[in-house]
């Protein structure tokens, strides 16, 4: 069984955020596996995988419940902020492959010494 880490996303002062399960190993993980651990947490989910060519240092996925979705920004900043907390990140710049096109993670520290992340993400397209 893969272990999923809750993360909270855009808390205040440690309070309140988004809930967001990630997975900081899915190598190996179906698909199907990733959408189980997104239907029993009930929250948008995140998934870290090995990158798929040298332009990039990781690819990410996420799922819902009930699908798989292209890009999700908080998950992609918990996934960092929990890889950058873990000593896993390659630097301070990560190159990221999402389904939605290739974004950017910036990690800084605070005057404590914890993980800030700001990333980049390709405009929104509205459904039609």
């Amino acid at each position: 069984m893969t272990t999923a880490e809750l993360v909270s996303v855009f808390t205040v002062d440690g309070q309140g955020g988004n809930p967001c399960p990630i997975v900081v190993d899915a190598s190996g993980m179906s698909a199907s596996e990733m959408q189980d651990v997104a239907r029993r947490h009930g929250h948008e989910s995140g998934f870290v995988l090995p990158a798929q060519s040298d332009d990039f240092d990781a690819t990410f996925r996420f799922f819902v419940p009930n699908h798989e979705m292209e890009m999700c920004g908080h998950a992609t900043i918990g996934a960092l902020w929990l890889l950058a907390r873990q000593g896993r990140l390659p630097g301070d710049t990560i190159r990221i492959s999402t389904r939605s096109g290739p974004v950017t993670g910036f990690i800084s520290r605070d005057r404590h010494g914890e993980p800030r992340v700001e990333i980049t993400q390709r405009p929104g397209r509205p459904f039609r």
